[in-house]
């Protein structure tokens, strides 16, 4: 079984026996992709995590991971930005920013201490602004 009429030429090659190979997939055009730019938009990419904020939700894993993938990046691509919900950071080294949208209350209905919220964006060198 192939996905192409390349790839069934080149099995047919290797097992000479044509009767046993079935193409499954019918080929696609590709002349539409081959117009799009190679360029990257100076737009940097969004990343959008909805969750509730409670403490067995471990923000602070899913930040120092965020921060570990920016480090990892070309330098001479835009830096992505990360939604969550309800506060924002910035990553003034990096030109990172991280905006987290919504409020978040405890389990009596209050807002979530302004502490416990820099206590994740403080993670990997993140800094908290308290909107």
């Amino acid at each position: 079984m192939v996905n192409s009429s390349w790839t069934r030429a080149h099995i047919n090659k290797l097992w000479g026996s044509p009767e046993r190979i079935f193409r499954v997939y019918p080929p696609c055009h590709t002349s539409g992709l081959q117009v799009l730019p190679l360029k990257r938009p100076a737009i940097p990419p969004k990343f959008i995590s909805l969750a509730q904020f409670r403490p067995e939700k471990a923000h602070s894993l899913k930040l120092e991971a965020f921060a570990l993938a920016i480090k990892s990046l070309d330098s001479t691509l835009a830096k992505p930005i990360l939604q969550f919900v309800g506060y924002y950071i910035q990553q003034s080294l990096m030109d990172v920013f991280i905006l987290q949208v919504a409020g978040y209350r405890n389990s009596k209905g209050e807002p979530r201490t302004v502490s416990y919220k820099i206590t994740i964006g403080s993670v990997a060198g993140l800094t908290l602004l308290f909107i």
